[in-house]
């Protein structure tokens, strides 16, 4: 993983990105949110070396996103699962799919009825590389 700066310390972008902001860790917890708990598996679905896949998921697991879970005592195996703190990720992956299907896979139109001048919209565009302020409330639908 990447050092941050000193600079970075109060963005929490820059600290997410400490964690997973590479290639593999997020493909990492693609997988293991679609099942594939299992390091066998894991390697075999990504194409991954054996050292990287074992690299990214300690550093996965040594941040809280993933716990690692014995399931076969002999030989030891593992399979590892999202944590409370892994599955607060998931919205986050979804995001990223979604601006790839629109700018990277498709013709740049929003889908699903998302709306790129909403409360969400606004929050980001004013927030972005700054701590959110404690007791932020977001209006929701209609007001």
């Amino acid at each position: 993983m990447h050092p941050r700066r000193v600079a970075d310390d109060a963005c929490g972008i820059a600290q997410a990105a400490a964690v997973v902001g590479d290639w593999w860790s997020l493909l990492v917890l693609r997988e293991v949110a679609r099942g594939h708990v299992r390091f066998d598996r894991l390697a075999t679905e990504l194409s991954v070396s054996r050292k990287v896949l074992a690299e990214r998921l300690r550093t996965l697991t040594e941040h809280g996103v993933l716990e690692r879970r014995l399931y076969q005592e002999r030989p030891p195996r593992h399979e590892y699962v999202l944590t409370e703190q892994g599955r607060g990720l998931l919205p986050t992956l979804v995001s990223l799919q979604d601006w790839a299907d629109r700018w990277l896979l498709g013709d740049g139109t929003l889908s699903g009825g998302a709306s790129d001048e909403g409360a969400e919209a606004r929050r980001v565009a004013s927030l972005a590389g700054e701590r959110v302020p404690a007791g932020l409330r977001l209006p929701g639908p209609g007001g």
